[in-house]
């Protein structure tokens, strides 16, 4: 099964608290390592094993 993305409906309003959503096209881009630069060395160990393959999946850790 393959999850959808959307994106959040009046997202700016996060902005307003300092947060910024990230669109669904963002989020189903491919997994770079460039995505992995700030996880700590268990995450690191984490994405190696499980390979998400896409940013969202990584960043809601669905293979937990």
């Amino acid at each position: 099964m393959t999850l959808t993305f959307v994106n959040v409906p009046a997202g700016n309003l996060f902005s307003e608290a300092g947060l910024r959503v990230a669109t669904a096209a963002e989020l189903i881009q491919p997994l770079g390592d460039s995505d992995l630069r700030f996880l700590t060395e268990d995450e690191r160990r984490d994405a190696a094993y499980h390979r998400p393959d896409r940013l969202g999946n990584l960043l809601f850790n669905w293979f937990d």
